[in-house]
């Protein structure tokens, strides 16, 4: 059973996905995305998250007193507590971050592609396909996705941001573009305060970046699938993505150095997809085995051997790098290496 994804007292997982079954296979499979009223429901995530005072009796009392300017946020229905807060932090039960992407998209028209929740709840995330794909050559298609995640201990504010998932490997990346804009413009992101809701006009008008955000990536992504690349080119690169020493070869690097490196120079040519028309021998398909080592090879931790490892609680753990941690800021440097001029 995973460690990070969230199993209720029925032995549910708190999930739920459209298509191929996720690295776990667990969790409600659904034939086709639901808008949010459903998705909550069949992702057994309608629960509540409140907050209580924080009660303590001195030594030289038996009377209990409360704790100044804290609150302990708690899962209703578990009563597991899951942080000690300020007491202005304002807890966002799912139901309410999932009618929040609703006002953002608009209501009835998000369309739910797999939410869920991991660490017992603690931190939960709702992906939304929407319409149109990309498409980088015939046989190699993008699809198109906003993800909305945060957290009930305070560890991650509400945040919104454009993903993208290429078809033929399930690679994912999130990318900081510049759109002549802010980063905070183009990635949303909010306090949980009392008027969190009134956010959502904020939220919008990123979501109205949408198409020029892809636009913008495609453009890079065009010009990288039209720059040869070779096995050279690729020890280069991954000696400066990974800050090794000039002065060794691979294998006399530190272990976890050595270890990604190798991966990710394997990768570059026997990655999934990396042998299309096309794609092989390109700068595409150098930035795409850097996705697929951040998404299903990087160790985590400082365990070197968890890259191969086939445990769940390993992958839920990627996942949430490749998203918000370190496996996604590897894919930004890389893509930033590789696309400047």
């Amino acid at each position: 059973m995973p460690a990070n994804l969230t199993v209720n007292d029925q032995g549910q997982a708190e999930m739920f996905y459209t298509g191929k079954a996720p690295w776990h296979r667990m969790g409600t499979a659904v034939e086709h995305a639901l808008t949010s009223a459903d998705a909550i429901t069949a992702a057994h995530m309608d629960w509540n998250v409140l907050t209580t005072p924080i009660l303590y009796r001195a030594s030289y009392t038996n009377i209990p007193q409360e704790v100044p300017n804290k609150v302990a946020v708690i899962r209703e229905d578990t009563g597991e507590v899951f942080t000690i807060a300020s007491d202005r932090y304002t807890p966002l039960p799912n139901r309410q971050a999932f009618e929040f992407f609703d006002s953002v998209v608009g209501a009835g028209q998000a369309i739910y592609h797999t939410a869920g929740t991991i660490n017992g709840g603690r931190k939960f995330w709702i992906l939304a396909k929407l319409d149109g794909e990309l498409k980088v050559t015939n046989e190699d298609i993008l699809h198109k996705y906003i993800l909305l995640g945060s957290s009930h201990d305070s560890s991650m504010p509400l945040s919104m941001m454009f993903t993208t998932v290429r078809v033929v490997c399930d690679n994912t990346f999130s990318l900081a573009l510049n759109l002549n804009s802010t980063e905070n413009e183009i990635r949303f992101t909010a306090k949980h305060t009392p008027n969190i809701s009134q956010k959502a006009v904020n939220a919008r008008n990123t979501l109205d970046l949408a198409n020029a955000y892809f636009e913008d990536m495609m453009v890079g992504v065009n010009n990288l699938v039209e720059q040869e690349w070779d096995s050279y080119d690729m020890q280069r690169f991954v000696y400066t993505l990974f800050d090794l020493d000039a002065e060794k070869s691979i294998d006399e690097q530190r272990r976890g150095k050595s270890y990604s490196a190798d991966k990710v120079l394997n990768l570059f040519s026997t990655g999934r997809g990396n042998g299309l028309t096309g794609v092989a021998n390109t700068k595409w398909a150098a930035f795409n085995a850097v996705t697929e080592f951040a998404d299903y090879n990087r160790p985590v931790g400082h365990r070197v051997d968890s890259g191969e490892s086939p445990t769940l609680d390993v992958a839920d753990k990627r996942l949430d790098d490749a998203w918000y941690g370190p496996g996604a800021a590897l894919k930004q440097r890389a893509w930033d290496l590789l696309t400047v001029r």
